[in-house]
């Protein structure tokens, strides 16, 4: 016949799996804030702007100009918003090095533009826009 766990050993053992339960619990929270830390100190660093765009209908090519201001290098995902309601997403992405003025081309894009939205990809609150109103050639 079998006998079951003793109580005092049924209490340790417990206390054994909440502590090492506890301790990767604590590990995994020191480190997420200390990402976390490290991606807002870097993202302080972060400001840009598009200075102007041109949109060139002989070669279906827009160039925002962009300026980096900020002391972080930074490399940016283009979003083009369409008159249809569209919205698509050029491949590739762009870089600005800190403190530079930088000029994204992107070809392929048809005339019906009404938007050109530029977002960081490692500080997501660094993006910029410029409507059609100020996108020369359209």
């Amino acid at each position: 016949m079998l006998k079951g766990v003793s109580p005092l050993v049924a209490v340790i053992t417990l206390i054994a799996f909440t502590l090492i339960i506890a301790g990767f619990l604590a590990n995994w929270a020191t480190q997420f804030t200390e990402r976390q830390t490290r991606q807002i100190d870097y993202c302080l660093g972060a400001d840009m702007i598009i200075r102007g765009a041109t949109y060139d209908s002989g070669t279906d090519t827009l160039d925002l100009y962009v300026d980096n201001m900020g002391d972080v290098d930074l490399t940016f995902d283009v979003i083009l918003k369409f008159d249809d309601g569209s919205v698509t997403k050029p491949s590739g992405t762009f870089e600005a090095d800190a403190g530079e003025l930088e000029t994204f081309s992107i070809s392929g894009v048809s005339g019906n533009l009404t938007e050109a939205n530029i977002q960081s990809n490692e500080c997501k609150a660094a993006q910029d826009f410029v409507g059609k109103s100020f996108i020369s050639g359209l």
